[in-house]
């Protein structure tokens, strides 16, 4: 089973959009990539969907190197127009403060989850 998140781009206070990622939605995996994606200013769902991939494409390829037999990589990474039902992990990707909230706690189903932590660039 997939640890599955969402992220939400904020812009000025509006969100532009929303990208959902079925697996490795943790923190550890998240954070780095949407850090990435506030310093080249990624403020759409398309651009930070490219940013996950081309992280993902990364993984498997040293997966592949380690584990012969792997087949090509597949993307998990989509673009959403709502929140996800069931969710472990929701971020938001806030451009004008330069900030990442994350709030955990199957999201979907308990939408009052708070905030765990707030990482800044």
């Amino acid at each position: 089973m997939g640890t599955r998140a969402q992220v939400s781009i904020i812009v000025e206070g509006q969100s532009t959009g929303m990208v959902y990622r079925h697996y490795d939605g943790f923190p550890g995996d998240m954070l780095p990539m949407l850090m990435v994606a506030l310093e080249e200013g990624q403020t759409t769902p398309a651009g930070l969907k490219k940013v996950l991939d081309d992280q993902g494409r990364k993984d498997h390829e040293e997966d592949c190197r380690a584990i012969q037999g792997l087949g090509p990589y597949v993307s998990d990474v989509s673009i959403q127009h709502s929140i996800h039902t069931d969710l472990e992990y929701f971020y938001e990707l806030d451009m004008t403060n330069q900030e990442v909230r994350v709030r955990g706690g199957h999201y979907g189903a308990n939408a009052s989850s708070g905030i765990l932590e707030v990482v800044a660039l």
